[in-house]
């Protein structure tokens, strides 16, 4: 209990921390719709009348409370308003033909595919106008393996329309709103519509529309390698580019043997190519004298790469999640100013959540935070109990088993109260699988590079085909002897304790380091 107090100590002086925290209460309370949006706006207003008042009196208790009012109050009214705003679709006859457009890339999935689409307009089997729309928001579910859907085109479909208050899994509420998502079409059947339509495309589609055609063509480069398998061709097109249109095979493998994230581009896959560029910008920028200059030119071609890369991999959730998590760090870095790895890690959830509350209960996004905190606070406490020898591979093995129990311990949890089950062989096969992942990430990105601007080369598909050869080995051994799942009930209360109890081990062996040398 005192290794917990002193560490929640430690973290409340952090500003970033208080204010993450404050915020995460406060969308929480308000996704459960105790009060509307009015009353909310009216607890922000006394909180910034009584932060006034404290400035006056300088009263630094009144000034505290009101600060955490003030973050709590607009943490839920955040939460309230997009309910609020999201316009609910009428529920038109049945047989009802809608005409949508795709908005999205979709994703496939066991039965068909899935993607966000902008619903326009409902017609009766007459052709009679029953119901017209601007701009709504849907996501389609097509059950129907024949037909590929594409962004930008428009298609008449017949279904079954749920508006967002017939939904009833909470979760996937949640899930809708943080895209701004107003109901669910679900159909088997949709027909080409080659009329011209009245959606119209923002900014931000238009440069997501680029980053997909970038993506495809990116992507297809692989078409050019013949000894690729087409399994292999989906998983490198999903763990490079993060593209899973392709099919839901290798999905379903990796999920199996409980690595799925490796398929979602995410933090993993930024940091590997944060690597690939350190590699190849170390070097060349030894080269210059100046110092201060080399360090600019270090941190503002990294920033540029990532985003690059965020891009190509058509600007999804994930990558945006770990490309403005690193941003922030990196430009902290060439104003000058210092840099808390936790402060950093904060500050990105604030700005994310403040665009987007409901990420709060995205899995993503969970799992993508959780395991980059785990790596700030677990691994050092980890690495301070043995120091690793002065052994290269000795090192690299030691680091790679550290950080991997280090993610493994902090977001089983999430994994086991999202999904109800978690792999029994979740650490093997991330320490198997990890390091393969970042080969392909590294020989996938230069080959697809290097084709995509037609440069010839041989040796690197030589040495793709080859990694991809040995990942899909290991992928099938786990899958064939290591696919046990556990199921395991956490609720909301277990997870904390476990959480609290973690941090106080952490603490504990931060206060203790006994440092032992392999």
């Amino acid at each position: 209990m005192h290794y917990l107090v002193r560490g929640l100590h430690a973290t409340i002086i952090r500003p970033a921390l208080v204010t993450l925290l404050s915020l995460v209460l406060g969308i929480y309370l308000g996704s459960l719709e105790l009060l509307a949006a009015q009353w909310y706006f009216l607890g922000i207003a006394v909180a910034t009348l009584l932060l006034v008042l404290s400035r006056i009196w300088r009263k630094a208790l009144l000034a505290g409370s009101a600060w955490y009012l003030l973050l709590l109050c607009t943490g839920a009214c955040l939460a309230t308003i997009p309910r609020e705003r999201v316009a609910q679709l009428p529920q038109p006859c049945e047989g009802a033909t809608y005409l949508v457009t795709i908005s999205r890339p979709p994703t496939a999935r066991e039965q068909g595919s899935r993607a966000e689409a902008i619903i326009e307009q409902a017609t009766d089997p007459s052709g009679a106008l029953l119901a017209q729309w601007s701009g709504q928001r849907i996501m389609l579910y097509l059950y129907n393996d024949s037909l590929q859907l594409t962004p930008r085109t428009s298609y008449l479909v017949r279904g079954r329309l749920t508006t967002l208050d017939q939904v009833s899994s909470p979760s996937y509420q949640h899930y809708l709103l943080s895209r701004k998502v107003s109901g669910v079409l679900s159909t088997s059947t949709a027909e080409l519509c080659n009329e011209p339509t009245t959606t119209h495309w923002s900014r931000w589609d238009q440069l997501r529309y680029c980053a997909y055609a970038l993506q495809q063509r990116i992507g297809g480069t692989l078409d050019e390698i013949d000894q690729l398998t087409p399994l292999q061709r989906e998983t490198l097109r999903a763990i490079c580019l993060g593209d899973r249109s392709e099919g839901t095979i290798a999905e379903a493998q990796f999920r199996s043997v409980g690595v799925a994230h490796l398929l979602s581009v995410s933090g993993f896959h930024v940091g590997v190519v944060l690597l690939l560029i350190y590699w190849l910008i170390r070097y060349p920028l030894q080269l210059i004298r100046n110092v201060h200059t080399a360090y600019l030119l270090r941190w503002g071609l990294t920033l540029v790469a990532v985003w690059i890369y965020a891009f190509i991999c058509g600007l999804s959730i994930p990558t945006l999640r770990a490309s403005l998590m690193f941003s922030i760090f990196a430009v902290a870095r060439l104003l000058g100013r210092s840099t808390d790895r936790l402060n950093v890690w904060a500050q990105a959830a604030v700005l994310l959540l403040i665009i987007s509350p409901y990420a709060l209960f995205d899995v993503g996004m969970q799992l993508s935070f959780g395991a980059v905190l785990a790596i700030f606070v677990t691994w050092g406490a980890l690495n301070q109990r043995i120091t690793p020898s002065s052994s290269r591979i000795v090192s690299y093995l030691y680091y790679l088993i550290v950080t991997t129990l280090a993610v493994q311990l902090f977001v089983w949890p999430i994994l086991a109260r999202s999904f109800g089950t978690t792999a029994v062989w979740l650490l093997l096969a991330n320490l198997l699988l990890s390091p393969l992942a970042t080969l392909l990430i590294i020989t996938g990105l230069v080959t697809m590079g290097l084709l995509a601007i037609g440069l010839p080369t041989k040796l690197l598909p030589m040495l793709l085909v080859g990694v991809s050869d040995l990942t899909s080995g290991a992928v099938a051994l786990l899958e064939q002897h290591f696919t046990a799942q556990l199921s395991i009930a956490m609720p909301l209360w277990l997870c904390i304790a476990y959480y609290l109890l973690l941090y106080a081990w952490v603490q504990y062996l931060l206060a203790r380091p006994r440092p032992i040398r392999i």
